[in-house]
């Protein structure tokens, strides 16, 4: 013990001579260099006080210019010196903290074995940063050591007894990463955060440290770096990098790091892909099922902005007065969308938008993307997904079978239309006749044409303008003017922003929470197989447009009809009686399987608590059977739609085994039989036996009783 304390007492003499003799050192080398025209004892004290700077392993670099870059011998030695003696002391508290942890918990002593294991891992790394900023001049932070240790000890920690908590890593230390930690820090402060960055030097890094996160620097594709941040302890991964190529190969290295090895409890993966390109990849790791405790979801940061946007008060209303435009006009009345920016981010909000903005109606929603060089950004949308082209669209329709009975107009192209535009002519348009209106450009110039529409079109506007911004613009002075459309209700126009990075990278958006559970029911109307955690992603992301498909567009259908009838009470017997007759009508015409024993009785099984619910058959009555059927179209167009825009194709009925069900859809060449106009799908049922139109009147049905519900709920909460 005594042979202990000599050799402590020995580093300790040695680490404060060091320090002694280099501060005498450092206070020679700036005297010699003060003005000499000065008072000494004033050079005396400034350089004093300027070797203090050192124990900061920085020289101002102001005094480097001023030496020419050749610094006295004596400031030279004195740095080196200093910096030497303050490694000393640090490594002489972690050698105390070393013995007061083993006194303290049993346990700790893993803790220093950590920190020379990973001191000799990263001696390349770590110590090549230190010398760059030792010889350079430049500030280094001693947070870096301070982090190092923390780091290791809870990677220690977490492969011990004491191990608590969910883990939380997030490989990628930007903007987006910054604001997913903040998100978790909302939620609880003690959670365990790994934050994984490849470049030590990168800016902001601190930011990180103060929100209490734990940083190692390395690459995520190592699947050394991926283990020592704890993922095969089970973890929730964000994969945040800007380069979508690398979120895709993390995560395929993270893959192949868990197959075949026991990892209790699961592995959440969160991959952020800006690029259409890599959905597909992305999907087929989430359909690998020999590991089913590692899960795969994508996610979009510009997607989720346009989710946010939509379920935003603002964006309702101006949908629900189309909607209420579309009750009372003809059938030739459609919703016209602009889309201002036709890069990535507006091209990500237009094929969301088509993927969700299917009106009861059959004419289509029009959607103008407004560019500067539209032709070629137009042709890039096209590129990633040729079902938008007018001309694939139409060769495609004639080969396949979607022509719908009796009709000659192709309905493919009664889904959506795209017109492109130039900005100029945009903006020296006469009459602007758009009803909702979405400047999507990620840069500067976004709330200056923002503001230009609103000034030269504001009397003729019929929605705010949404503006994506990912941080808060101050709003331009002049656009506080606001106006009144001239429809019976009222609204102010205005310009909104929305898609801040905040609020697009929060858990509750990435996770989808807020539509998680509206997609699970999907899932369960449609009679599914497989439990909703054996889905692949896209099939789970099927079931998130659906139940996006029917809070925004039958949510704002049947509004104005609930606001209709809680005016005059529930006690409508004329409008309840033909509900009624509308629900037996339905029965017979769309929800009996084929040949199915008693499917009578399930029938009326399935629809006793909508001819029960209180005010359900007065809602259906009201709504009316044409308009009803024309909900369930919709909803079959939509997730045609979003069939199409993946890749897959209508399935040739003479191409199958007539005696399968499973065939119906082939996953390899990502075809499916159901692919195709409503009035085909009664064949499509007799060739499988099965009524495929079941579904999609069942999920409507569901979604009105539940917008019903919700809204008799929220009025007994406002008489309170």
């Amino acid at each position: 013990m005594s042979h202990h304390h000599n050799d402590h007492g020995s580093k300790n003499r040695l680490v404060i001579t060091l320090i002694i003799i280099g501060f005498v050192l450092g206070c020679w080398g700036y005297f010699i260099e003060c003005d000499p025209h000065q008072p000494w004892y004033s050079s005396l004290a400034n350089s004093v006080y300027e070797t203090f700077g050192l124990f900061e392993l920085e020289i101002p670099y102001g005094f480097i210019e001023k030496t020419h870059h050749h610094l006295p011998w004596q400031l030279e030695i004195a740095r080196w010196m200093i910096a030497f003696g303050v490694l000393g002391f640090v490594f002489g508290l972690l050698n105390v903290f070393h013995w007061f942890n083993l006194l303290c918990n049993r346990y700790r002593n893993i803790l220093v074995v950590a920190i020379l294991r990973a001191l000799f891992q990263k001696m390349n790394q770590v110590l090549g940063n230190i010398w760059h900023k030792v010889c350079t001049g430049e500030r280094f932070v001693f947070k870096q050591l301070v982090r190092l240790v923390n780091f290791t000890a809870i990677i220690q920690s977490s492969k011990s007894k004491n191990f608590n908590g969910e883990l939380y890593i997030i490989c990628g230390a930007g903007e987006r990463g910054f604001h997913i930690l903040s998100s978790i820090r909302e939620t609880t402060k003690n959670q365990t955060v790994v934050v994984i960055e490849k470049d030590a030097t990168k800016q902001g890094l601190e930011r990180f440290v103060k929100k209490g996160a734990l940083l190692i620097f390395g690459n995520a594709l190592d699947s050394k770096i991926l283990q020592k941040a704890g993922v095969l302890t089970g973890c929730t991964i964000f994969i945040v990098t800007n380069d979508d190529l690398v979120n895709l190969s993390i995560a395929g290295e993270l893959q192949k790091l868990v197959k075949g090895k026991p990892v209790t409890p699961e592995i959440k993966c969160y991959v952020n892909h800006q690029q259409n390109g890599f959905y597909d990849r992305l999907n087929q790791l989430s359909s690998d099922r020999t590991n089913l405790k590692f899960k795969v979801k994508a996610f979009n940061t510009y997607d989720n902005a346009v989710n946010k946007l939509m379920e935003s008060h603002s964006f309702t209303k101006d949908l629900e007065a189309v909607m209420r435009t579309q009750l009372t006009s003809g059938p030739h009345k459609s919703l016209r969308v602009l889309v201002v920016g036709a890069d990535l981010l507006g091209q990500t909000i237009l094929v969301k938008l088509i993927q969700v903005l299917h009106l009861a109606k059959s004419s289509p929603v029009t959607f103008t993307l407004a560019d500067h060089d539209i032709e070629r950004k137009i042709q890039q949308l096209y590129n990633a997904f040729p079902i938008l082209s007018e001309t694939y669209c139409q060769k495609y329709s004639e080969h396949y079978a979607f022509r719908s009975e009796g009709q000659n107009e192709n309905e493919l192209l009664n889904y959506w239309k795209i017109a492109p535009l130039k900005i100029d002519t945009l903006l020296s348009e006469v009459e602007f006749n758009y009803d909702l209106v979405i400047v999507a450009i990620d840069d500067e110039n976004q709330m200056l044409l923002a503001n230009q529409l609103y000034s030269a079109f504001v009397a003729q506007l019929k929605s705010d303008i949404f503006v994506f911004s990912s941080e808060k613009i101050e709003l331009y002075e002049d656009i506080d003017t606001k106006v009144q459309d001239h429809n019976s209700f009222t609204h102010e126009r205005s310009i909104r922003q929305f898609g801040f990075l905040r609020d697009s990278c929060r858990l509750e958006m990435i996770l989808n929470s807020d539509n998680e559970e509206y997609a699970k029911s999907n899932n369960k109307i449609h009679d599914a197989k497989k439990p909703w955690d054996e889905l692949s992603m896209f099939e789970q992301d099927s079931n998130r447009y659906q139940g996006l498909f029917l809070k925004l567009i039958v949510g704002a259908e049947i509004k104005p009809l609930l606001d209709e009838m809680f005016k005059i009470g529930l006690l409508n017997q004329e409008h309840s009686q033909a509900g009624k007759s509308i629900l037996d009508d339905i029965c017979k015409e769309h929800c009996r399987p084929s040949q199915a024993k008693g499917a009578e009785k399930q029938i009326e099984e399935d629809f006793k608590k909508f001819k029960e619910h209180e005010g359900f058959p007065e809602l259906l009555g009201r709504l009316g059977k044409e308009n009803l059927i024309n909900l369930i179209k919709s909803s079959h167009r939509r997730w045609n739609t979003f069939q199409l825009l993946h890749g897959f194709k209508t399935q040739q009925l003479d191409d199958v085994n007539k005696t399968s069900y499973d065939k119906r859809k082939d996953e390899l060449l990502k075809t499916h039989s159901c692919i195709t106009s409503w009035e085909r799908k009664v064949q499509v049922s007799d060739y499988y036996v099965n009524n495929f139109k079941s579904g999609d009147t069942k999920m409507i049905l569901n979604a009105l009783y539940n917008e019903l519900t919700l809204y008799i709920e929220l009025k007994k909460k406002e008489e309170y």
